[in-house]
């Protein structure tokens, strides 16, 4: 059986990582990072989470520079964000070196779910040494954490919380269940989408007939979010997380059919204003609400043009263009071998497969379709790697005609010394 030598496999993405970063400051043009101003409503790629964190730093208000109330963008980025603004003209650099920390943790934590596994002898060494591959050396494991945006918090988090689950799926332990409210909780204050993660852990205990557990689990994860609750009521006057499902499914509009601005025409029109005066605002909670109510009217009465951007959101959930054609191609070629792989022999041995990993299949499923549905065209597939890469590990080991690839893998991980005897 092959070990994982976790002092290595640390130390060697420390290095790496670190190495990437110092070359990519070097090579990156000063002009990309755009200082923190007033008159933009982006910065330095970062969707408005720079001016936040400045204002959280210096104002202790949760606002853009133009005193814009947000109420779209998660909170747990930018409060991470406020340690970068010690040094406002080097937040960047900051930015990259906590960004490294946080893929250190996710390292570790990547380390003990695999290492967990092979014990309860779901994974072998063939599932280990392939996994370790993927996490060390995806391109994507390397590119995401010179990213600003939430990447690295929601990869870290996600990889926790598969380790948390994991833990408490085969130990029942009332501590592994308390740590999975709380990432569930950290993971919602990251990013909208992961909503579906209280809902998905849900089922998942209702299936396994846990409902004492099921109520610990909810009390928990709510009261993690709670304070966010809480501060948009006082802001905005009402209950809710995020406002932004209608503002989103218009943009996957603009994504999916190239039609111009659509987010924006499609407001002014509903409130009877000119075009050009909604750039100057992002929609307000009511504004989106609109935009909400117009979207589902529009999926009711043009199905067809609803199945044709569904399956175009499929392929842009995997393969983004909205940084040209070339990009999406390289992802195409890089990302659908492995998802195609993964389903075909998931869903061919589905009544075969542990329990858990089927769940973390259904849970890759269902944010694939949820992000195809708005055509999100940005990299959100790199916060699914981790459950991207454990199941398409655990299937190629289930396949003895490829235990050739297996000797080389494992001799690369060897010279490296990642696993050994």
């Amino acid at each position: 059986m092959n070990r994982i030598n976790t002092k290595n496999v640390l130390l060697f993405a420390f290095v790496s990582r670190g190495l990437f970063l110092i070359l990519y400051l070097l090579l990156i043009n000063d002009d990309s990072l755009i200082p923190i101003t007033k008159d933009t409503f982006f910065d330095a790629g970062t969707d408005g989470y720079v001016q936040i964190a400045y204002n959280l730093f210096h104002k202790n208000s949760y606002e853009y520079l133009t005193g814009w109330k947000v109420h779209n963008r998660a909170p747990l980025h930018p409060f991470i964000l406020t340690i970068t603004m010690i040094s406002p003209k080097y937040w960047f650099v900051l930015w990259l070196f906590i960004s490294l920390v946080l893929f250190i943790i996710a390292t570790f934590y990547w380390i003990k779910l695999v290492k967990f596994l092979q014990a309860k002898q779901i994974l072998n060494s063939y599932g280990v040494n392939l996994l370790m591959l993927l996490w060390l050396f995806h391109p994507y494991m390397f590119l995401f954490i010179r990213t600003t945006t939430f990447l690295p918090e929601a990869i870290t988090l996600i990889v926790m919380w598969m380790y948390f689950l994991v833990k408490f799926y085969f130990e029942h332990n009332s501590r592994n269940l308390i740590r999975l409210s709380i990432i569930s909780g950290l993971l919602i204050l990251t990013h909208s989408s992961f909503m579906l993660i209280p809902i998905l852990v849900v089922a998942f205990l209702l299936i396994l007939k846990r409902f004492k557990h099921i109520v610990i689990y909810s009390l928990l994860t709510l009261l993690i979010i709670s304070p966010w609750i809480y501060r948009n009521y006082k802001v905005f006057g009402k209950v809710f997380l995020y406002s932004g499902a209608g503002s989103q499914y218009w943009k996957g509009e603009e994504s999916a059919f190239g039609t111009d601005d659509a987010e924006i025409k499609t407001l002014a029109k509903a409130k009877g204003h000119r075009t050009a005066f909604l750039y100057f605002s992002p929609p307000t909670p009511k504004d989106d609400k609109i935009l909400l109510k117009l979207a589902i009217e529009d999926v009711i009465k043009n199905p067809v043009k609803t199945v044709k951007r569904f399956f175009i959101g499929l392929y842009m959930f995997w393969a983004p263009y909205e940084k040209g054609l070339l990009k999406s191609l390289i992802l195409a070629v890089l990302n659908f071998p492995v998802v195609i792989f993964t389903y075909y022999l998931g869903m061919k041995k589905f009544r075969e497969n542990p329990v858990i990993i089927n769940f973390f299949l259904l849970t890759l499923t269902t944010f694939w379709f949820s992000f195809a549905f708005f055509c999100a065209n940005a990299s959100f597939f790199v916060m699914f790697l981790p459950l991207l890469f454990l199941c398409f590990a655990y299937f190629v080991q289930q396949n003895n005609d490829l235990q050739s690839f297996n000797i080389i893998i494992q001799k690369f991980n060897s010279a490296l010394r990642i696993t050994g005897k």
